[in-house]
């Protein structure tokens, strides 16, 4: 999903907006993504966090930071903390398994001279 909806100028009119588009895209990850932040941004922490947390199972850092972000707002700080922090972790090990995958390939691959 290419499009990205404004979410500063007027963020009711953006959960609308999305909810609509949900129903065109069912399971668009990003349109999940974008409609969570703008629940937040209109202080419904609760229908975030039932959006965010399905999309958890992938273990998708972003999905996780969108989690984190939903459950600080909503004042539940100690299970906030919980999911950031398994956040970077996930982040961290995609970016070791490109680091070392890119690594590998270039050594194995690699014509030797």
């Amino acid at each position: 999903m290419k499009a990205r909806i404004e979410l500063n100028a007027a963020p009711a009119q953006a959960v609308e907006t999305l909810q609509r588009l949900r129903t065109l895209v069912p399971r668009e990850e990003a349109l999940e993504l974008e409609l969570a932040d703008a629940l937040i941004a209109v202080e419904r922490y609760d229908d975030a966090l039932e959006i965010a947390r399905p999309l958890t199972e992938g273990g998708n850092p972003l999905v996780l930071l969108r989690l984190g972000k939903a459950l600080f707002a909503a004042g539940r700080t100690e299970e906030a903390l919980e999911v950031l922090e398994l956040a970077v972790q996930q982040a961290d090990a995609i970016a070791r398994a490109d680091l070392f995958g890119a690594d590998y390939h270039y050594c194995v691959e690699r014509p030797v001279s």
